[in-house]
């Protein structure tokens, strides 16, 4: 699982990232290197239970940011489904696992209601095969 961290502004020094728990213990310190609009990095260690995290300058080990909390938005989008386009994922989810008879399916939903076929296709496009990560 990776970590990505989006942010604004400039900052000269190295980061690291510093994952804490909800009862703000340090769980992982993260080498996160020299700061810039998009960060990634692959942590040694599983996410599990990490709550937030807070930027630290690696050379004097102060904090720079304030605490930003972690999630993870596949499982926000399974916790969380919108009611309106929930049948319409479930098909495309079906499809994507190889069941492409469904495709008839979403038929359904164009013939019954353009307006919510569109809303659906904003759900959809915004579906990616391989990017996992939001800024």
């Amino acid at each position: 699982m990776n970590l990505y961290l989006c942010a604004e502004g400039v900052y000269p020094n190295k980061l690291t990232a510093k994952l804490h728990d909800n009862e703000n213990r340090l769980l992982h310190t993260i080498k996160m290197g020299v700061f810039s609009m998009e960060m990634k990095a692959k942590p040694a260690t599983s996410l599990q239970g990490v709550h937030h995290l807070q930027l630290h300058d690696e050379s004097n080990d102060s904090p720079i940011s304030n605490r930003i909390l972690l999630s993870d938005h596949f499982i926000l989008a399974k916790t969380h489904p919108n009611p309106k386009t929930e049948d319409i994922e479930r098909i495309y989810n079906d499809i994507q696992g190889g069941e492409l008879t469904k495709v008839l399916d979403l038929l359904h939903y164009a013939i019954l209601d353009e307006t919510e076929w569109a809303d659906s296709l904003n759900v959809l496009a915004n579906k990616k095969f391989t990017s996992n990560k939001e800024c």
